[in-house]
């Protein structure tokens, strides 16, 4: 083969990954949105939060400032082994003091902002029982992410608007579930409503 084929051949195969690559790009962003679009939309006047979640999934509020959500395929999950804590599918969201509570009111700070509740992060990272932490913004308010390791195994955690502990809310699932998708797709819808 001469020169100007090799080059020809070349040159078609760059401008076809390209494409395909853009193509893919483009259509994998139009998907996720419009997933997100059709997913059901959930208030809670009580803590003043809406976000969305897949609506195949089952909801359970009986909790005193909490909520479970399941993918309905999961229910009931029960792990057989500690480490299956690893791989829990469900998302559970606590809101305020039950936030103190469920971590222990005498390792959880009486009272929270922002600073102190990055303090205590990092003074749990030192301690090895979470990881990195992640600061973001999520829809206008500061937020910080890590995953939290228990003898049990691991979650991921997001803990969203630390203005003080009433508006405070905590979201977590298994650090290795096959639901992660899904759980930072939810994060990133949490708003506050009026």
């Amino acid at each position: 083969m001469n020169q100007k084929i090799k080059n020809l051949i070349l040159i078609t195969i760059i401008i076809v990954l390209i494409v395909g690559g853009w193509f893919f790009i483009n259509n994998s962003s139009k998907n996720t949105e419009q997933v997100v679009e059709e997913w059901e939309f959930y208030t809670n006047e009580d803590f003043n939060i809406s976000f969305t979640y897949p609506p195949s999934w089952e909801v359970d509020t009986k909790a005193w400032n909490s909520m479970i959500f399941i993918p309905s395929e999961e229910k009931p999950w029960n792990p057989k082994i500690p480490t299956e804590i690893n791989e829990d599918p469900r998302i559970q969201i606590y809101f305020g003091e039950s936030i103190r509570e469920r971590l222990g009111p005498k390792y959880f700070p009486e009272t929270i902002s922002s600073a102190i509740l990055e303090e205590w992060l990092e003074k749990g990272k030192k301690l090895e029982e979470r990881g990195d932490i992640v600061k973001k913004t999520i829809n206008g308010f500061e937020s910080f992410e890590s995953i939290e390791t228990y003898t049990s195994g691991c979650y991921k955690v997001v803990y969203w608007r630390p203005i003080n502990l009433d508006s405070l809310v905590r979201i977590q699932i298994g650090c290795e579930s096959k639901y992660l998708d899904d759980f930072n797709q939810i994060v990133n819808t949490l708003e506050q409503i009026d």
